[in-house]
């Protein structure tokens, strides 16, 4: 297989490493986290805890010049286990309402519970923000709070409450 890792499910936060075994190229792990019935968010999730949520989608948001587990390496794992994937990459400066409508139609039509993925959770937690926002008609600062409570980082990161922001 593609890559390991040893963040595993629970402990959100809780950071380990993965391992493309292709470039031996190390990143950092982040355990996933679900969020409400249907989603799950984290960063560089291993086969071993994907395969212990099993999702029946995963959303990957990494860009394809970023370090560790490639976007075909995902690719080709949840082909072998039978998971529909996604991939919009979002680099954080270059995130827009356009790239936000995508990222919500993409989560309204993938089967359920979905993992969504970036290197850390935290872009995955600001793409899921956006979608629950539209989908309960929130407002930004509605969905700011909820997000403090379910300690996604993204309303520290300046250009994705940016995004958000324009975004919902």
């Amino acid at each position: 297989m593609g890559f390991v890792g040893v963040a595993g499910v629970g402990g959100y936060g809780r950071r380990s490493r993965s391992v493309c075994r292709r470039t031996r190229i190390v990143a950092v792990a982040v355990a996933p986290r679900q969020i409400g019935d249907d989603y799950w968010i984290g960063g560089n999730v291993s086969e071993e805890a994907i395969s212990e949520l099993s999702p029946k989608s995963v959303m990957l948001l990494k860009t394809s010049a970023e370090e560790g587990v490639t976007a075909e390496e995902v690719q080709k794992f949840c082909v072998e286990k039978g998971i529909d994937m996604k991939w919009v990459p979002v680099a954080p400066k270059m995130a827009d309402r356009e790239l936000a409508d995508e990222i919500v139609n993409l989560l309204s039509a993938q089967e359920k519970p979905v993992l969504i993925e970036c290197a850390s959770g935290v872009r995955a937690g600001a793409a899921l923000s956006i979608y629950m926002a539209r989908e309960n008609g929130m407002s930004f600062e509605e969905i700011r709070e909820l997000a403090v409570e379910q300690a996604m980082n993204w309303p520290e990161v300046p250009p994705l409450a940016k995004w958000v922001s324009e975004s919902v």
